[in-house]
């Protein structure tokens, strides 16, 4: 796997390479890059064949109305101002459709050089993070990795646990670049699948991305997302049976084996243990008016309700974008005295989009995420894509975040414009 040739390559698949590679980075970057595509595309002109191209793209079709369902009631709930932001915020959902659909079909090769161009850079972040956090270790830097509630239950469970396990682990190794472990264990989860479905479809091993696998895969046990490490575990797992029904014991040898390795990395590290298992296994799941202790776990069931509350209020067309956190706000400040300053979204994106854009809002999104697999040619790195993205969305409303938006929109466009389906 080469970044070569270049001389080959087109200006719209290097621009998109770039989209790639300043994906992981701070959002400036990608923002300059996602400029020069649009730039690029409007240089092309023919807007008519653009236009019958979109037509006949039905996959885009889905973005486009879950996009104008956002702008729509989102100026029906709030005013011009608010609207702009929201619109410009998830201005990608629309931009990555558009664009690639009315564009010429992206090769296999051009498709495999922007997604290792992707892994390459989410390594290359790895790699600097871990450094970093020596450096942090070796100065006796603070750490910020949990509130004082959370740190004081951690330290009462690991009293004489080293500083440097927190410097590598959750929140702290990524602060230098300011990535929530979640969405870089989304990046990382991705870029597994990449890695190991190439190696399957090789006919000779690469070592270095062997490597590179293992490596990303102990990462994201050190990054501590709960929801991240049961779906690469679920992947892995669902690896094993495969490979085991397809008679591939090497590779089910190997998948069992990382396996086993990652459970022996999430024992040793506290940081993951914490978070994975004990934190968990402490956690009081009654929620009731009188609960005053709160960790990230029943932080969801509380978040969860507040959302369901504000959703039976409106089911249908939702209350608006801009006024969902409000709605929530409201429930948190009417809850008890311990929740009164909380603003926290539902961490579900399932849940987000129904309280925000109803029923309809909720299908578009669904159809967003979901409409590839009804398309025979889906790959499985594509299928896996989804599988990632969709269970991780119940933990997290990945699209109030750009690092979210743009890598959904973007891999997800970038794998079905592969043979234009929907022609």
């Amino acid at each position: 796997m080469t970044l070569q040739p270049f001389a080959n390559v087109r200006w719209h698949e290097l621009i998109l390479l770039l989209c790639a590679l300043t994906l992981p980075w701070p959002i400036g970057f990608n923002n300059l890059s996602i400029a020069l595509l649009v730039m690029w595309w409007l240089s092309k002109g023919n807007m008519g064949s653009k236009w019958a191209l979109f037509v006949k793209s039905k996959w885009a079709w889905a973005f486009a109305f879950f996009y104008i369902t956002i702008v729509a009631l989102s100026l029906w709930s709030a005013g011009p101002e608010e609207t702009a932001s929201e619109a410009l915020q998830k201005i990608t959902l629309l931009l990555f459709p558009l664009i690639l659909a009315t564009s010429d079909p992206l090769s296999p090769r051009e498709i495999g050089l922007i997604k290792r161009g992707f892994v390459y850079s989410c390594f290359t972040i790895l790699v600097i993070s871990l450094v970093v956090a020596l450096i942090h270790f070796n100065a006796n830097d603070a750490i910020h990795n949990f509130d004082t509630e959370t740190g004081a239950s951690f330290d009462r469970l690991h009293p004489k646990v080293t500083t440097a396990w927190m410097h590598l682990s959750y929140i702290q190794v990524l602060k230098w670049i300011d990535l929530h472990p979640t969405y870089f264990s989304l990046y990382l989860a991705f870029c597994l699948v990449i890695l190991i479905n190439e190696q399957l479809n090789r006919k000779s091993i690469n070592f270095i991305h062997q490597l590179m696998a293992v490596i990303i895969s102990i990462f994201i046990i050190f990054l501590a997302s709960r929801i991240a490490i049961l779906v690469v575990g679920l992947c892995l797992i669902a690896a094993i049976f495969k490979n085991t029904y397809e008679k591939k014991k090497e590779s089910a040898i190997q998948a069992l084996g990382l396996v086993l390795t990652l459970a022996l990395v999430l024992w040793i590290n506290p940081v993951s243990k914490f978070r994975l298992i004990e934190e968990p296994a402490n956690t009081e799941y009654r929620l009731n008016q009188e609960n005053t202790s709160w960790n990230s776990v029943n932080y969801r069931l509380l978040e969860w309700r507040a959302s369901l509350n504000v959703i039976w209020k409106s089911p249908l067309l939702g209350i608006g974008p801009n006024e969902a956190q409000k709605a929530m706000n409201s429930f948190y400040q009417q809850f008890n005295q311990s929740t009164v300053n909380l603003n926290y979204n539902a961490h579900n994106q399932y849940l987000q989009t129904w309280m925000e854009l109803g029923v309809i809002g909720l299908i578009g999104l669904l159809a967003c995420i979901f409409v590839p697999l009804m398309y025979r040619d889906t790959t499985s790195t594509h299928v896996a894509f989804i599988l990632i993205f969709s269970v991780m969305c119940l933990t997290e409303s990945l699209l109030e975040r750009q690092k979210g938006i743009v890598f959904f929109a973007f891999f997800q466009s970038v794998m079905m414009c592969s043979q234009k389906k929907g022609k």
